[in-house]
């Protein structure tokens, strides 16, 4: 197919889509909900997720997790999801892109914080972790197969390079002599040649192209993972001047997104070959899978400390040492203890984020005790008071508890289900509030 061929062709579907809208809400229901999994699944395995469809599928349509993948994969899925209901409403919305928008996607695709391969300035391979919702602040070039070094735009240009291109793509998006699919995969191109992201950046693009074509009324373009050596072929094209080429390549995956459009409103079946495959698997997954069952791993558990412990720990000790000036001393110990090692303490302080690793490998539990020694405010008085916090991580749930006695909810929570700020802050106050009622009774009495 020639470029004036695709464009013909695209614009042929999408006017016979266009007759015979408003598509029945069951069939436009059932075509969107294979072309978000669809796109999920691919964008994501086309970078290294180890989700098969099935387990994708699970995932995003029941909310269990099933098989034993890497804690991380599980949360991309799920990230990468957010984003898209999140281009609908910009979609819904007419909202125009803007940078704002391009980083909130970062910050829902790259939801959980990670470290990633890099190269020192002599070569050497290290790790360094990654600024989610930030433009690079290192160079992220890749090196080749045949050993050269690939460069993108260099960090202290970023910011300019964005700017350029958001002008032209606002520029180009209300010229009407430019077509929406030259639009959106030329926007591709150009973003991919900049990378302004130290990871995430292939994923999120896909996105921002989709998002172009679907404010114009256009399906999104979804690359599947086993064509991904085509996309790269068109990708190299483009590098070497054969633009053009890439857009072919986008278009033809724009003709069968409207293909499928066009025969889900004409109540025509859409499954594809190999979703018979899928539908085997997800059926068996269903019938073994009564609950999620991601087991404990070293990586798990540093997310998990990462996402949501030791944000609440850094919370909870902020809110308790408010009480600190009641009394003549304050102490607190943080405990980590482990199967088959000694606990190691923590006096006064917190690990910081780089220690997170080394503390996740075969971790069973995770105590703070926040003690004050003597009540200063009233000279017959002189109590003591303390309160503990614990996470115990068992092989397929950790359970959060505290004391005093007071406090009595227990939380059980399966691996994939992390803590966000909202459930952060109720377990931080379900903590201090008893405390704060029990120094008021204590120094009434």
């Amino acid at each position: 197919m020639t470029l004036p061929e695709v464009i013909a062709t695209a614009n042929a579907l999408k006017a016979e889509l266009d007759a015979l809208r408003p598509m029945p809400p069951d069939a436009e229901q059932r075509v969107w909900q294979k072309l978000r999994l669809d796109w999920n699944f691919h964008s994501n395995n086309i970078e290294g997720n180890s989700l098969d469809y099935g387990e994708t599928e699970i995932l995003l349509l029941h909310g269990k997790a099933v098989g034993d993948k890497l804690y991380k994969d599980y949360e991309d899925i799920k990230g990468h999801n957010e984003a898209i209901m999140y281009l609908q409403d910009l979609v819904s919305r007419s909202a125009m892109l803007t940078e704002v928008h391009i980083r909130e996607f970062h910050k829902l695709i790259l939801s959980t914080p990670r470290q990633i391969d890099a190269e020192t300035p002599d070569g050497q391979p290290t790790k360094r972790w990654i600024k989610i919702g930030e433009y690079k602040t290192m160079p992220n070039h890749v090196r080749t197969a045949t050993g050269e070094m690939f460069r993108y735009v260099e960090p202290f240009d970023t910011p300019a390079e964005m700017h350029n291109l958001m002008s032209w793509y606002h520029q180009s998006f209300v010229d009407e002599s430019i077509h929406p699919l030259l639009l959106a995969a030329t926007f591709h191109y150009k973003f991919i040649r900049i990378h302004p992201f130290d990871d995430g950046n292939g994923r999120i693009v896909r996105i921002l192209m989709n998002l172009a074509l679907m404010m114009k009324g256009l399906p999104p373009a979804i690359i599947k993972t086993d064509d991904r050596n085509n996309y790269y072929t068109a990708l190299q094209r483009a590098d070497g001047g054969d633009l053009e080429s890439f857009v072919v390549y986008i278009g033809k995956q724009l003709v069968r997104s409207l293909e499928l459009m066009l025969k889900a409103a004409r109540g025509e079946e859409i499954e594809e070959p190999d979703d018979v495959d899928k539908q085997i698997f997800l059926l068996k997954a269903k019938i073994k899978a009564t609950q999620a069952t991601i087991k404990r791993s070293p990586e798990i558990t540093s997310t998990l400390l990462s996402m949501s412990i030791f944000p609440i720990l850094e919370k909870m000790i902020k809110k308790l040492s408010k009480f600190d000036e009641l009394f003549v001393e304050k102490s607190f110990v943080l405990t980590t203890r482990y199967y088959e090692a000694r606990p190691i303490l923590f006096k006064d302080r917190i690990p910081t984020p780089d220690k997170y690793d080394a503390l996740a490998s075969d971790l069973s539990f995770i105590e703070l005790d926040y003690t004050w020694s003597e009540f200063l405010h009233h000279p017959d008085n002189h109590f003591d008071c303390s309160v503990s916090f614990s996470v115990q991580f068992d092989d397929f749930k950790y359970i959060i508890n505290g004391m005093p006695n007071s406090y009595s909810k227990q939380r059980e929570k399966f691996y994939y289900q992390t803590i966000d700020e909202k459930e952060q802050n109720e377990i931080v106050n379900e903590v201090v509030i008893p405390v704060m009622n029990d120094l008021k009774e204590k120094s009434e009495r």
